[in-house]
């Protein structure tokens, strides 16, 4: 009867250790999530001094947002939405840049991508 209760006690030992994954997690010491600001940040009218989520060392802080001048012209090209395939193609052939025809061929090949691949689900 005893080595009985000590099978049945074995397995309960076995199933409260941690598994792997979360000793490994725990190991690495991976910086904390920043918290959630109250107030969505695009919606905030006054200039932002930090750039939110943005940490990656534990215990260290968001970096600070310098000057415009600081930064070279091309950050500020980061923000703007690229057109779509059809404001793309409503643009005369003779009229489009380089660019735009490039652009144009990437959206193409990856609509016919998404395609086939849903044609095979």
């Amino acid at each position: 009867a005893a080595a009985a209760s000590a099978a049945r006690a074995a397995p309960a030992r076995a199933a409260a250790a941690p598994s792997l994954p979360s000793l490994l997690l725990h190991a690495r010491g991976f910086a904390k999530r920043p918290p959630q600001p109250s107030v969505d940040p695009r919606s905030v009218t006054e200039e932002p001094t930090h750039v939110w989520g943005l940490n990656i060392r534990k215990g260290g802080e968001d970096p600070a947002v310098g000057k415009d001048e600081d930064y070279p012209e091309w950050v500020f090209e980061l923000a703007n939405e690229l057109p779509t395939l059809a404001q793309l193609e409503r643009v005369p052939p003779e009229e489009r840049t380089p660019e735009q025809e490039k652009r144009i061929e990437r959206l193409k090949r990856r609509a016919h991508i998404k395609e086939k691949n849903a044609s095979v689900l």
